[in-house]
């Protein structure tokens, strides 16, 4: 096994230490083999996830493999309405800077692509603010603030 999978797997095995239940620690193990997948497989694959694997492997993809595969809010984002309440969800329950920027980056995608009104959705709206204003480190509260939530509102 090349080291560079050899590191990852050890990085997802660490950071399933914090994983809760037995189906986050087989959506971490799928993340670890989806990774050694050709890009083109990867994008084929993860439309046909169901919307918590995409989800995993998508937290995985930016938070523990370098450079991030934010090449995937792409297609978790054609979803849709489909996962909004999904991603709400999950928004509202995050306590870490990174999961925030990178929810926030799918219904960035979504507005740009499209497929979902992010900036219609008043009360969707007021939760990205308020989860937006609690980030802890101001470089990425400017980045999301400045970027994505732009893209959002459709306002500099």
């Amino acid at each position: 096994m090349p080291s560079f999978y050899k590191s990852l797997f050890v990085l997802l095995l660490v950071a399933c230490v914090g994983c809760r239940t037995e189906q986050e620690r087989e959506y971490r193990t799928l993340a670890v083999t989806f990774f050694r997948m050709p890009l083109k497989k990867q994008m084929e694959e993860f439309s046909r996830y169901d919307v918590e694997k995409q989800y995993v492997v998508f937290i995985c993809g930016n938070q523990y493999i370098h450079p991030p595969a934010t090449y995937l809010a792409g297609p978790f984002a054609m979803e849709g309405e489909k996962v909004v309440s999904f991603l709400t969800e999950k928004l509202q329950s995050a306590d870490d800077d990174q999961t925030l920027r990178d929810i926030i980056l799918v219904f960035a995608e979504m507005s740009r692509r499209k497929t979902y009104e992010v900036g219609a959705n008043k009360d969707l709206m007021g939760i990205l603010t308020n989860r937006v204003a609690q980030m802890k480190d101001p470089e990425w509260r400017r980045v999301v603030e400045g970027q994505m939530m732009t893209d959002i509102t459709g306002k500099p």
